[in-house]
């Protein structure tokens, strides 16, 4: 293999430095490529999603670049017009109001640039890319004072920035990087003037492969050019790597829309044919195999085609093109003006395969006309340009070096292939907000720190904003579903209007004109639901706000027990004729099975003979039952059912023989046994049937209860029950979209929003739990009932294994006792293991059958630690707060006559005005602490109850204990204790 020499004297294929790159990418360990181009994002500072798998960067580039880019493409397609079309005619053109800058003549050398600069790099490269561009149509597009050169200039600026901000973070920050990928994106959009271009002799394929290859050779070698000098800096940290990555995601195919066609022309960036391609591509697929070495592949590849004399040739023949196309553009660049005919000949061929095969036969002609060269005293340059070409049209050129030519272009494109796809998903990352956002909402979340913004004006491409916190409001109406059933959509509708949404609002109102603590409104409406409603703002207004519900709800229960009445008793006398007819049938059901019972025993007890001879009655029973009913169906003219009761006869009689042989081998206890089994069958069926009937009607009156129990309790004044839970955090972002459709729309999205959604949850089973403990406490005192509204509770539920769930299924569907007393046996050695394993003790035999269950069940007024812990800091100047901790025992006796208290240890918080007026004092309980749904990665979360002022346990508090207490933390306060006031 040809080395590829970084020298001015070398002729190299046309995708060498794409070669160069891989080479070294691919020089040390295999990398994850999906790692090495798309985790990017886990660099930046900030990031949309909630995994590393959707992190997206939320971005905008500068409008001034997005322009000049917008410009330049209308300009670059403006010149392909003239120079298809020709230019407008002399006469015309002097009376245009803005005269068309001078386009060059078509021409394939760029020398007259200035040999190194920008401009004539850029036109060597974009020459080779494809047959729309040559050098004087790019010296026109990107020479001073043009849109392309002002682009140049403003990302030349914007990617200097980029780089040293990464330099500065040690190459942590990937700016340059992101900046690379959406570059990619920004030309797709330019993509849009090339579809409206009417041009002659044109296709847009053609016009948007061209105008996308002309943006990618500007930007690469721009950014190239930005990183050459790194290794020189002698900076701390390694920089080839991070310069590496950059230089591989400029990628050519990248910048193509329509990636299939690029090698459609002949000339294009890998100058190979898609035939050749087609010839490699099954043996480039064959050597990277799922254990080969993909940093041997080139040579491989190479040794391969040599071994083969087929493939051999076709890769000369490709290879002699590719070599005769540099050798002819080389010449070009160095001695355009050398001879007119010379120059007009290569001019010619260098576009077309075709045309290049063709000038080794005009070998003698060229070389002749290039031979007084060889006398004049040339540069090196010169004169390899001189060499290159002699070597070119006499085929003198080294097999190996030919072969190389074929392949490097070959595995450059295959690898370009690949890697653009890993790209396209790295790109994907990208959320561009240009179009997305006016420009007012771009500046907004600029400022808010949530929005990139690539601009070279020397601000920071992401503002660091503090970000304020506020308290979170959200407020559920329970029974919303079962209320809209029973009153149905309109009804319901006017219910809410009235009774829900403008109490609430009305309340919320009170408070916009009180600004909070950053100066804006003190509450926020961020979203109005169905059966909810979410507020945001101060938590001061927040807390307000939840004792005007808890009024609002507490007047409108009155007002149903007023209006109410009458209904509630009905439901009342409803629920007693359900239990006395749900009685009454029991008892039937038990008096019937009270009976068959009886008539067992009395079969049982019946001498042996007598038993023998009831059970041979019975089988007579049953064969003259079945006779009877066969001849029944004969006289109807039933076939089918007399041949199923002659194949029933037959059975029974098969089964009377098979009886009667079992009987005769039996003796004693064990044939009587049989015998009682026979002749109580009967009765053990409708035994059965029984116990079903009386369970499932059970069941049934449970439903109905517990349904009207439900009816006669919104009746009575219960009938608008909500849940309401106050968080504390990170302010919310408001998602905006204006939809041609459905006009403006506004979204509140907040992680303390969610928490505070989980907060008012009513868990069923820790109800039941509740509802349990009451009804036993009130077998022993009727008048008991439940202090709180918040419970934070944990109960156990089972997750069957699936063999656990087969034996259970079948055990029912078989109704086999064998198999029920082996699932019970199962489920109880798994209670136990598990208990074992959470008491600490390893058991790997533990199947996990048990799971633990913490919830909430909240009809009441709930705040997160964090929501208490701020109202108390902002009211630190006007209340003050102190906690009390107490058993239930310490409490007056009357607490104990009148609440069932389900925990021993009770925690207050107690929040009094400084002036000492209890009547608005503020209690707050620990109700305990949750895992949220969703949140489980986090701590627990420490709930409080705010203790309804109106309560029978707060009344009873400020009537036994709250002036003691407040004296004494005051005094402690004074005394200086340590956590006196937690405020």
């Amino acid at each position: 293999m040809v080395a590829i020499a970084d020298t001015a004297e070398a002729l190299l294929p046309a995708a060498a430095p794409r070669m160069l790159r891989y080479r070294q990418l691919l020089s040390g360990a295999r990398f994850d490529p999906a790692a090495y181009f798309n985790s990017f994002a886990r660099w930046m500072p900030f990031k949309l999603g909630e995994s590393k798998a959707d992190a997206a960067i939320p971005y905008v580039l500068a409008d001034e670049l997005v322009e000049a880019a917008q410009q330049a493409a209308q300009e670059f397609l403006a010149l392909v017009k003239r120079r298809k079309e020709g230019e407008p005619a002399r006469e015309v053109a002097i009376y245009l109001e803005n005269q068309p800058r001078r386009l060059p003549p078509w021409r394939l050398f760029p020398g007259r640039l200035g040999e190194g600069s920008y401009l004539a790099s850029v036109a060597a490269r974009a020459l080779r890319m494809d047959p729309l561009l040559d050098a004087g149509l790019v010296e026109a597009w990107l020479s001073r004072g043009t849109s392309a050169n002002l682009f140049v200039e403003q990302l030349h600026a914007l990617a200097s920035q980029a780089l040293e901000t990464d330099l500065n973070s040690g190459v942590d920050l990937p700016y340059l990087y992101v900046l690379t990928l959406a570059m990619g994106a920004l030309v797709e959009d330019l993509k849009q003037h090339a579809k409206t271009a009417q041009i002659r002799g044109v296709t847009y394929d053609r016009l948007e492969k061209a105008l996308g290859f002309l943006y990618y050779v500007t930007i690469d070698e721009l950014f190239d050019r930005l990183l050459q000098p790194l290794p020189g800096r002698g900076l701390p940290f390694e920089t080839e790597s991070y310069a590496l990555r950059v230089r591989v995601a400029m990628n050519p195919l990248a910048f193509c829309s329509i990636r299939k066609s690029v090698l459609f022309n002949d000339l294009n960036p890998y100058a190979i044919s898609t035939p050749w391609e087609a010839t490699l591509e099954p043996l480039f697929a064959d050597l990277l195999g799922p254990d080969s070495d993909p940093r041997g592949i080139e040579t491989r590849l190479q040794k391969l085609i040599l071994s083969e004399s087929g493939l051999a040739e076709a890769a000369l023949a490709q290879g002699r093109l590719a070599h005769m196309r540099e050798a002819v553009l080389a010449f070009l660049t160095r001695f355009d003006a050398y001879d007119a005919n010379v120059t007009a000949s290569l001019v010619s061929s260098a576009s077309r395969d075709e045309d290049l095969a063709q000038l080794p036969r005009q070998s003698k002609e060229l070389l002749a006309a290039v031979a007084p060269l060889s006398h004049r005293r040339l540069g090196p340059h010169e004169a390899a340009a001189l060499h290159n070409l002699r070597e070119a049209l006499t085929g003198e050129a080294d097999r190996a070096r030919l072969v190389s030519f074929a392949t490097v272009g070959f595995i450059a494109h295959a690898l370009d292939r690949f890697v653009v796809e890993q790209l396209d998903q790295a790109r994907a990352r990208l959320r561009d907000r240009r179009s997305e956002f006016s420009p007012q909402r771009r500046q907004q979340e600029y400022d808010q720190g949530t929005l990139y913004r690539f601009s070279a004006d020397g601000l920071p491409f992401l503002r660091s904003a503090s970000r304020a916190n506020q308290g979170h409001l959200f407020i559920d109406l329970k029974g919303f579903t079962q209320r809209t059933y029973r009153a149905k959509e309109v009804v319901m509708a006017e219910f809410m209007r009235s009774e829900f949404y403008a109490p609430i609002l009305r309340a919320a109102r009170a408070h916009l004109s009180t600004p909070g603590a950053d100066g804006q409104p003190a509450l926020t409406l961020q979203n109005l639901l169905g059966d909810a409603a979410v507020f945001s703002g101060d938590v001061r207004a927040l807390v307000r706000l939840a004792r005007d519900i808890q009024q609002h709800l507490a007047g409108y229960a009155e007002k149903l027990r007023v209006r109410m009445g009458p209904v509630a008793a009905e439901a009342e006398q409803r629920m007693r004729t359900v239990r006395a007819e749900a009685d009454d049938a029991i008892l039937k059901l038990q008096t019937e099975q009270s009976m068959i019972e009886a008539e067992m025993a009395r079969k049982r007890h019946l001498p042996p003979a007598a038993q023998e001879e009831l059970l041979w009655d019975l089988y007579a029973r049953r064969a003259f039952a079945l006779e009877k009913r066969r001849s029944d169906a004969e006289l109807s003219g039933q076939g089918a059912e007399v041949e199923r009761l002659v194949r029933a006869e037959s059975a029974l009689q098969q089964e009377r023989a098979a009886l009667t042989e079992t009987l005769e081998v039996l003796t004693g206890a064990e044939r009587q046994a049989h015998i009682d089994e026979r002749i109580c069958a009967p009765e053990r069926a409708r035994r059965a049937e029984i116990q079903r009937e009386v369970a499932s009607f059970t069941e049934n009156t449970r439903v109905m209860l517990r349904a009207l129990e439900e009816e006669a309790r919104s009746a009575s004044g219960f009938g608008l029950e909500a849940g309401l839970f106050v968080t504390y955090g990170a302010a919310a972002e408001r998602v905006e979209l204006d939809d041609p459709g459905f006009g403006a729309v506004r979204v509140a999205i907040a992680e303390k929003i969610n928490e505070a959604a989980r907060g008012t949850a009513r868990s069923a089973p820790i109800r039941a739990k509740l509802e349990a403990l009451l009804e036993r406490a009130r077998a022993r005192k009727p008048t008991m009932e439940l202090p709180f509204f918040v419970y934070v509770d944990q109960t156990y539920s089972f997750v069957f294994s699936p063999e656990l769930t087969a034996l259970v299924d079948a055990a029912v569907a078989k109704k086999d006792p064998a198999q029920a007393a082996e699932a019970s046996r199962m489920l109880a050695e798994g209670v136990q293991h598990d208990v074992a394993r959470m008491m600490g003790k390893p058991d790997p035999a533990a199947p996990g059958l048990l799971t633990v269950l913490n919830d909430i069940y909240n009809v009441g007024e709930a705040f997160s630690e964090e929501a208490l812990e701020a109202f108390l800091r902002e009211t630190r100047a006007t209340r003050f707060a102190f906690r009390r901790g107490f058993s239930q025992a310490e409490l007056h006796p009357d607490f104990r006559e009148r609440y069932l208290f389900t925990d021993d240890a009770i925690q207050l918080c107690i929040s009094v005005p400084l002036s000492g007026d209890l009547a608005d004092t503020l209690i707050f309980r620990l109700a305990g602490h949750v895992h949220f749904r969703g949140f489980e990665a986090k701590r627990a979360t420490a709930v409080y109850e705010l203790l309804r002022p109106n309560s029978g346990f707060v009344k009873l508090l400020a009537h036994h204990h709250l002036r003691t207490w407040l004296n004494d933390a005051r005094s402690g306060a004074a005394m200086g204790r340590p956590g006196s006031n937690p405020g």
